[in-house]
């Protein structure tokens, strides 16, 4: 049909084109009769001028009709099946003794439809706060805290010296300076998990850094929330814990929360013994 309809409006605007040549050649054919050699004046009164007259408003007849037929063949060409114009083009119509019309066919766009999803957002809220500075203090043997400036705590961490340094130079090296709490409402009350960030967003870590000791990939679309005696856990697919929760919407929340955040990394310091002692998440 749009085949049909293109071969229409080509023959169309050729026949548009033939009739605009005849209808302008008929007009100005003043001088072509059995008595044009004849002297005469071209008066309206006069036969001559009436027929010139006429032959004129013919002519622009023949123009406008042509134009007309040539332009909806043209739509219609255009035109899907819906009655929408894929190609807005535009084209100048020439006439015989006037300005140039141009003519625009209409765009019709049709309207975004958004499908709504299903999908519930997990129940939490989160609390992001810079500190400015977070610090690291020795408690006891073996056993040493990162703080606020005001000395609050934010995390209390069981190793020795080798690890306080390296954590402590992990801190000032991305620039860890924000915490920002996860907290889940649940009936067992209120569970709360803090994520370490640099100026309120993940620090860029690369995967070859030798100050932990591991960075390992992370795809939060691939995490799973396995069951386990004490809770739930957050798993890769290979069966390794990422982190525990009491409940499964805390584990929910830690899920979508790395996932905004665009975590794809996991930092991993260890003690001496090969127990993991403290972790962080970046990009």
């Amino acid at each position: 049909m749009k085949a049909f309809s293109s071969r229409l409006a080509s023959i169309s605007i050729a026949a548009a084109g033939v009739f605009a040549a005849a209808g302008a050649a008929q007009a100005d054919n003043r001088h072509h009769r059995a008595y044009a050699h004849l002297p005469h004046t071209h008066t309206y009164n006069h036969s001559h001028g009436s027929f010139h007259s006429n032959a004129q408003g013919l002519g622009n007849a023949i123009i406008v009709g042509g134009l007309l037929l040539g332009g909806i063949a043209l739509l219609d060409a255009l035109s899907d099946g819906n009655g929408q114009v894929n190609v807005t083009t535009t084209t100048n119509l020439p006439t015989s003794n006037g300005p140039v019309v141009t003519w625009t066919p209409p765009s019709h766009r049709p309207p975004v439809v958004f499908h709504p999803t299903n999908k519930p957002d997990p129940a939490y809220t989160t609390r992001c706060r810079d500190h400015g500075h977070i610090s690291v203090q020795r408690d006891a043997k073996k056993r040493f805290s990162l703080r606020r400036p005001d000395g609050s705590v934010l995390e209390h961490i069981r190793g020795g010296r080798p690890l306080q340094r390296r954590i402590a130079n992990a801190l000032d090296a991305f620039g860890i300076d924000t915490t920002c709490v996860i907290q889940t409402d649940a009936r067992r009350g209120k569970e709360k998990t803090r994520l370490f960030l640099a100026n309120g967003r993940l620090p860029r870590v690369p995967m070859g850094w030798t100050g932990a000791d591991a960075v390992g990939r992370i795809n939060p679309d691939n995490l799973t929330i396995a069951r386990t005696g004490e809770g739930f856990a957050v798993q890769r697919r290979s069966g390794s814990t990422l982190a525990k929760f009491d409940t499964r919407a805390g584990a929910r929340a830690f899920i979508d929360y790395l996932d905004r955040m665009n975590a794809r990394k996991r930092v991993v310091f260890k003690h001496a013994s090969g127990d993991t002692r403290f972790v962080f998440y970046a990009r």
